[in-house]
């Protein structure tokens, strides 16, 4: 280094780079031309890797990933990305463990004869190993329904421990009730009335009735009626109709 500064002097010591574009430089007009392609009407929705694809099919531009994301974030661009909504996040409920340990219960309305009258498709499904225990056709959603699908449950496959079902009235006595409960009423731990097929169930029976808020806590026999939709010829002939 000495005897390249007595050489040349104080340029020796620059350098050799110095001034030079670096080998991934890209050039400042076409960084400023992904720029306002990104802003455009057409490109302003894609995240950056559909951007990137975009580009090279029709605009000609072959850029890396990650050189394309350092141009867009410096300058305040971010890439369109899905995010789970924010609010409650439920986390799937584990299986019960045995056969017979919970049922679900529900009953879906639908076009199932393909005649254009809709009717209802009563069903229970065990919770542990996804078996249907019964099923039975009815106009609407009606008591005489889970009545017939619950006779069907115990002949062939017996009692259950417990029944997961959704507030219809059918299971539960409307809720509001309570509200006109006084306190002391509340602190004797009064309950609500139950229905006829609560009684049934529980005075008779010994199952106990859990209620679901939402219909994804009783995902699985939500899905069966999607199972038994393609299926839905087959079924008529299968199951009684009331």
């Amino acid at each position: 280094m000495k005897k390249a500064y007595r050489e040349q002097g104080e340029s020796a010591v620059i350098h050799g780079n110095s001034g030079r574009h670096p080998a991934n430089y890209t050039d400042e007009k076409l960084r400023e031309e992904i720029i306002r392609l990104k802003k455009s009407e057409i490109y302003q929705g894609t995240n950056f890797t559909h951007f990137r694809e975009l580009l090279e099919e029709y605009e000609n531009i072959k850029i890396s990933y990650s050189t394309l994301s350092r141009i867009l974030k410096s300058s305040g661009i971010i890439s369109k990305r899905c995010h789970r909504p924010e609010g409650k996040r439920f986390r799937r409920r584990k299986r019960k463990s045995s056969f017979g340990d919970m049922l679900q219960a529900d009953g879906s309305s639908f076009d199932w004869f393909g005649n254009g009258v809709r009717c209802t498709l009563h069903g229970f499904i065990d919770d542990a190993t996804g078996i249907i225990t019964g099923l039975y056709f009815c106009r609407n959603e009606c008591l005489m329904g889970y009545l017939e699908v619950l006779r069907q449950t115990l002949v062939n496959y017996g009692i259950p421990l417990e029944f997961y079902a959704d507030k219809a009235g059918i299971f539960l006595v409307n809720t509001k009730k309570s509200e006109n409960w006084t306190v002391a009423e509340m602190l004797a731990g009064k309950t609500l009335d139950k229905t006829q097929f609560g009684r049934i169930v529980d005075e008779q029976l010994g199952i106990t009735m859990i209620s679901a808020h939402t219909p994804q806590a009783k995902g699985r026999v939500e899905r069966l009626w999607g199972t038994c939709g393609l299926k839905s010829d087959k079924t008529a002939c299968l199951f009684g109709y009331g």
